[in-house]
């Protein structure tokens, strides 16, 4: 039941969100779009926009979160926040996020990351968590701005969605 509302509100917070994106499609400001399937390695994600996915296995830190909207609040399920060294951890497996409208700072660990995000950003992949901690190599693949999935273990290092990413 708790999986169900979380695909509801996913469902319900992206309707309006791409309503919009179409609408600006022709405008030079149009929002990008990162899209990672089974990733595994270190990821960071800075951006700004709507962004949520699953980890399989490992762990998601929430280094910043600054909400766009009155009322946005990040909802993450699957394991219980802790905090190390001023950071929200969480550790676990089938770790489910979203980080509605805002700016946001992430690091997802381990094996079996699936994200989307909408709005301007950069992605960044390591084999090396910035704990420290040796994950497996980077695997998976990486589309950004609707261009083909590339392998995340051959992506150019940072990459960067939406035309205007400089700026977030």
């Amino acid at each position: 039941m708790r999986c169900l509302r979380f695909v509801a509100v996913c469902t319900a917070l992206l309707v309006p969100g791409a309503a919009v994106a179409r609408a600006d499609v022709t405008s030079p400001q149009a929002p990008g779009s990162l899209a990672v399937s089974d990733g595994a390695g270190a990821l960071a994600v800075h951006g700004a926009g709507v962004i949520f996915g699953v980890v399989g296995q490992g762990s998601l830190v929430l280094v910043s979160y600054r909400p766009g909207a009155v009322g946005a609040v990040p909802a993450v399920s699957g394991a219980a926040a802790r905090i190390q060294n001023g950071l929200v951890v969480y550790t676990g497996a089938d770790i489910r996020f979203l980080l509605p409208e805002g700016r946001y700072s992430i690091q997802t660990s381990g094996s079996g990351v699936d994200l989307s995000a909408v709005g301007r950003g950069s992605i960044s992949v390591s084999s090396v968590s910035a704990a420290g901690l040796i994950n497996p190599p980077p695997g998976g693949l990486v589309a950004l701005d609707g261009a083909s999935s590339v392998s995340l273990a051959a992506f150019a290092s940072p990459g960067l969605f939406s035309p205007h990413a400089a700026s977030t």
